[in-house]
């Protein structure tokens, strides 16, 4: 992650809103449970969920960031250790291209 995306981090909320650090303050009722980060695959770059190992008050920002557990890519349901909420995730426009790119791929190559 370069210093410039690392100023910029978004923090992924159990209550589904997506916040910079300065604007976190306005959700004193979610919690922190992942952030957005960038990954090429496939030569693609996708936007996705870093899911934490816990969930965090939005006053902890940690710095560095804390560990992560997996990657969200596709659809997921992300539960808050912290509370009942649950964040549902939705795999992006790119995210979906590359899925369907990756299993037409999958699947031509195994001769079906």
């Amino acid at each position: 992650m370069s210093s410039k995306s690392f100023r910029e981090r978004k923090f992924v909320l159990c209550t589904g809103e997506i916040a910079t650090r300065e604007k976190l303050a306005e959700y004193r009722d979610s919690h922190i449970v992942g952030e957005l980060h960038h990954l090429v695959r496939d030569g693609i770059d996708l936007t996705v969920c870093a899911v934490y190992t816990s969930s965090y008050r939005v006053t902890q920002v940690l710095s560095p960031p804390p560990m992560i557990r997996w990657y969200a890519i596709g659809d997921a349901i992300i539960p808050c250790e912290l509370c009942d909420h649950r964040r549902d995730w939705s795999i992006s426009r790119t995210g979906l291209f590359w899925l369907m790119a990756r299993i037409y791929k999958n699947f031509s190559s195994s001769g079906i």
